[in-house]
């Protein structure tokens, strides 16, 4: 062998290794995902009471639909439950995340005695954030009319996060792609859609880590827009079944606890079991606001779309437009705040045509993200200089610290 040649047999060899090892725990999801069965939210607006009765309430609207912000994590628990256990004929269930802690575990086993009662049940979940238990919710799959499916897996499918790395890192082009939809429909009659996944951060219940998010329970015709949009993830060619990738094969009571309470010591599983919100939001039309919305989402290819070898939706496209057409104010409120140099330049334009924008987004100390934080820090100056007013969030309310940000972590 010529020296010259060792400096490429090495590093071929050190992949091989990592490969091996990544191999350890996977599945060989080309071989093993046969084709699944397309299935559709329900065809009719008013196939049940609720339903029938939100459709009237529309029309009395002018065709518009009706809306309500949920601001506490407690309130976005019960509500989910509540849809849930009211549910006749089906449910659409969509997140980022699935943890299979105590709150998972709680809506994980609404859903199971929702199959029990005869009600269609579809999971769609990512898998680009997963931890060890999550993966309790794939023993629904298969459950009686209960189905879960994973959005784009990993090949590793154990908890060395090592080993996961080096997946992701060898498929990167495949897995750098993920689905953040948050979304629940019930009955195609109500929905809920925002920034919460389903967790105890997400629902302000573990006293190490809350994350502030919001709900918006929607009722009329944006629900049927949304259950398509739960359609073109649901039968993508980037889903796998859940059964492909559990061990188990029947579904296992996911024992929820006997008590779930708040920081504030509020019983949670009786609050559940009250029925509010729930019971006033479809009871009291007058507690929504019926407006006009549009909804908008990425086409589950995005990244084909993106680079041109298909046609289909980019959220992008209408808020480039939107902004566009802005002509006084523009306000965004968003976890994290990386604006590209095209998305710069219509800030600028804005700027220039006298539009105020404003920003609100999470500081370092917030939300730790460095990644997401090193690309917002550069560019915090230039936007200020540009007239453009930034806001970020707290960590405490009462914490007067500045972002987090210290000098080696600039560095």
């Amino acid at each position: 062998m010529k020296s010259d040649e060792l400096p490429h047999v090495f590093p071929t060899l050190a992949v091989l290794l990592l490969t091996a090892a990544t191999c350890a725990g996977c599945v060989s999801l080309s071989r093993n995902n046969p084709a699944l069965p397309r299935s559709f939210a329900l065809s009719n607006a008013d196939s049940t009471d609720l339903a029938h009765r939100l459709l009237i309430e529309s029309q009395a609207h002018q065709n518009m639909s009706g809306f309500h912000i949920i601001e506490a994590g407690v309130d976005g628990l019960a509500l989910r439950v509540q849809m849930v256990r009211n549910a006749q004929r089906t449910l659409d269930v969509q997140y980022f995340i699935f943890r299979g802690d105590e709150t998972g575990s709680v809506f994980a086993q609404e859903l199971r005695n929702a199959a029990d009662r005869g009600v269609r049940v579809r999971v769609l979940v990512d898998d680009g954030d997963t931890v060890k238990g999550d993966e309790r919710i794939l023993a629904l799959d298969g459950y009686r009319d209960a189905h879960v499916r994973v959005f784009n897996p990993f090949d590793y499918r154990n908890h060395n996060l090592l080993l996961r790395n080096i997946d992701f890192v060898l498929h990167k082009s495949r897995l750098d792609y993920r689905m953040h939809n948050k979304l629940l429909v019930a009955d195609n009659a109500v929905a809920l859609i925002g920034g919460r996944n389903v967790g105890n951060q997400y629902f302000q219940l573990d006293p190490a880590s809350q994350f502030a998010d919001d709900d918006v329970f929607v009722g009329g015709p944006t629900v049927q827009t949304l259950s398509h949009a739960f359609d073109d993830f649901w039968n993508s060619d980037r889903v796998v079944a859940g059964t492909v990738l559990s061990k188990h094969e029947t579904a296992e009571h996911f024992e929820p606890p006997t008590k779930l309470a708040d920081g504030a010591g509020i019983d949670l599983l009786a609050r559940i079991a009250s029925g509010q919100p729930y019971a006033s939001l479809v009871s009291q039309p007058a507690q929504l606001t019926w407006a006009a919305a549009q909804v908008v989402y990425d086409a589950p290819d995005k990244d084909k779309v993106v680079h041109h070898e298909l046609r289909g939706r980019l959220m992008s496209q209408t808020l480039e437009k939107q902004f566009a057409a802005a002509q006084s104010d523009v306000v965004m409120v968003t976890p994290y705040f990386v604006p590209s140099e095209r998305e710069i330049a219509q800030l600028h334009e804005l700027r220039q045509k006298g539009a105020e924008v404003r920003a609100l987004s999470n500081s370092l100390e917030s939300a730790p993200d460095l990644a997401a934080q090193s690309g917002y820090s550069k560019l915090r100056s230039p936007l200020l200089a540009d007239g453009v007013h930034l806001y970020e969030l707290r960590s405490r309310p009462d914490s007067v610290r500045g972002s987090g940000e210290t000098r080696q972590i600039s560095r």
